[in-house]
């Protein structure tokens, strides 16, 4: 499934992709950005990136929508958002 990219005034919703891993990693390696997971601490880059794949095989699966959170001037990521265990109707709305 492409989910939409999604735009407010000053962020864009969009597709993860490999070229966050960064930007992932500094999130998921944050203890006070943990305090809200609950997943451990990410050790490594290659963690992150598995990360990152793993979502973006849900996403191609219809298990969930994960949209990465980025301000729209710079692209710079700055959280993620996800929905799961949706109905097909919000399917429909989206054109999903």
């Amino acid at each position: 499934m492409k989910i939409p990219t999604l735009y407010t005034e000053r962020l864009a919703l969009r597709e993860m992709t490999n070229d966050d891993c960064d930007s992932i990693f500094a999130l998921r390696s944050n203890e006070s950005v943990a305090a809200f997971q609950e997943q451990p601490l990410q050790g490594n880059m290659e963690q992150a990136l598995a990360f990152i794949e793993k979502i973006n095989a849900g996403v191609a699966n219809n298990a969930w929508i994960f949209w990465a959170l980025t301000l729209k001037e710079t692209d710079e990521l700055i959280g993620t958002i996800c929905l799961w265990n949706y109905s097909e109707n919000l399917r429909i709305i989206l054109h999903l």
